[in-house]
């Protein structure tokens, strides 16, 4: 065989070499991304476990416009905290979320949704994935009952961002009030007197790291139940809403 010929042969077998890993990294970046955002099956009902933000209206309103309040729920086998760092978007800061834990339960909120406004959720995320959650391990807090048919969902943190507060990543009081302001809402709305307590009872990780940045806040929504919130921070243990620093 020339040189030439054999030149040739070679090449195109690094051409089909070189495709065939390039093929496999993208068939591979492809999946990552599927399995953080799982398919969406739009001919199902659609339903989301709100756990921090989304129980207050004038956020659900704002991020989501047409998913509907179900009822509140017990969610089990998953712990909410304050425990997802925001490498990516300033301030850097330490967020709500959820992780999987066996025997933790919280307070969260059955939202009925829609899988466009699922899939505007899962673009504008940066620390969470959506993972189907089995519908046994939530409980209703009311007389109803949970749908019996439809994909249930819930965002858990990523593992990179699973990281408690710290002195560069700390809580945000604007964000701890949206989140309560919440709780309070539903608490009157589906009139569970306890619901608002069981939120800060069923948060873990509340960190000694914690900014007041009411004057300037992180979250851009208007409370007007800080009093209200201010109340149910103050059971916390160890006096940490009495040490929050100053922004």
């Amino acid at each position: 065989m020339l040189v030439s010929e054999r030149l040739k042969k070679n090449i195109g077998k690094a051409v089909v070499i070189t495709c065939s890993v390039f093929g496999a990294a993208t068939a591979n970046l492809g999946w990552a991304e599927q399995s953080c955002f799982p398919t969406i099956d739009s001919k199902e009902p659609q339903y989301i476990v709100a756990v921090g933000s989304l129980m207050q209206t004038a956020a659900r309103n704002k991020k989501l416009n047409k998913s509907e309040i179900e009822f509140p729920v017990w969610v089990r086998g998953y712990e909410r905290g304050w425990f997802g760092r925001n490498f990516n978007r300033p301030p850097q800061r330490t967020m709500l979320a959820v992780r999987a834990e066996p025997g933790k339960k919280f307070n969260g909120l059955l939202l009925h949704s829609t899988s466009g406004v699922i899939s505007s959720i899962d673009r504008g995320d940066l620390i969470t994935c959506r993972e189907k959650i089995d519908p046994r391990k939530l409980q209703s807090m009311t007389s109803e009952k949970l749908p019996d048919r439809g994909q249930f969902w819930i965002y858990t943190v990523k593992k990179p961002n699973n990281r408690k507060a710290a002195s560069k990543f700390p809580i945000q009081q604007s964000e701890v009030d949206i989140f309560l302001t919440g709780c309070i809402e539903q608490a009157k709305q589906f009139n569970l007197p306890e619901f608002a307590n069981q939120c800060v009872k069923s948060t873990y990780a509340w960190s000694e790291h914690w900014n007041n940045d009411r004057e300037r806040p992180v979250a851009k929504l208007v409370t007007a139940k800080r009093p209200q919130v201010d109340k149910l921070l103050e059971q916390l243990e160890g006096g940490l809403f009495d040490r929050i620093r100053e922004d």
